[in-house]
């Protein structure tokens, strides 16, 4: 008890001054990797249908994507962003589907710019985009807060959480169901510690290995399946 209270009160110097407490450490992995950026899925629908992200012949008319009663609310959305921010997280990737075919994009991209990381500074929101409504929605975006954008008709990038669900790589063959803790009931906390065990307990070299089968020339260096945002929804 007499423990913890010291460790919340200011630290004294020999001159009687405080000085403040040092930031909290960001939560690491089993290798000692930190809990820098996160991949947020905010809808599971596209007007495209590249190839080998969401190609028509699976992802035709009668494709039953989520409906809006159905995706994590901006709330809960918020929510899970600054439980990861509290963690470490410094950049927050936005992500699809397409994410511009999100209704209100703009107050979910203010939400999260407007949140600190763990030095103070403000958290840095990227989104990747076909590009397709970004000339009509690039100005309101820019005044929310989006700092960088990445045109892409195909793209990969890696993901963390989709519809409630955290991949801690986008090699991962499992996830973490984060759902049970988004309840209004559940103390932020809970959030919070879910995603810290699941990042402390990780101890795969996935995208290391395959760096190494790049680097060496091997024609097919990916031996893992690949999460894609399309398929798990969001």
């Amino acid at each position: 008890m007499q423990a913890a209270l010291v460790q919340q009160m200011p630290l004294a110097t020999h001159a009687g001054s405080y000085v403040p407490e040092p930031a909290p450490a960001a939560c690491r992995d089993q290798l000692g990797r930190p809990l820098r950026d996160l991949r947020l899925s905010v809808i599971d629908q596209c007007n495209f249908r590249c190839t080998y992200c969401m190609p028509k012949e699976r992802f035709g008319r009668g494709y039953p994507f989520l409906s809006p009663a159905q995706r994590l609310s901006d709330t809960e959305l918020l929510g899970i962003v600054r439980a990861f921010v509290g963690l470490g997280v410094e950049k927050v990737r936005l992500t699809g589907g397409e994410p511009l075919l999100r209704k209100g994009i703009e107050s979910l991209v203010e939400g999260i710019a407007s949140m600190r990381t763990l030095d103070g500074a403000q958290v840095e929101v990227a989104m990747t985009t076909n590009g397709s409504l970004l000339a009509r929605k690039a100005r309101a975006l820019r005044d929310a807060g989006l700092g960088r954008v990445t045109v892409s008709l195909d793209s990969l990038d890696g993901v963390s959480v989709d519809g409630g669900r955290l991949h801690l790589c986008l090699f991962a063959t499992s996830s973490v169901d984060l759902r049970p803790h988004l309840s209004a009931a559940r103390p932020a906390e809970a959030l919070a510690a879910a995603i810290s065990q699941a990042w402390q307990a990780r101890g795969d070299r996935y995208s290391e290995l395959r760096a190494e089968r790049l680097a060496s020339g091997e024609q097919h260096p990916r031996q893992y399946p690949t999460v894609r945002m399309s398929l798990v929804g969001g």
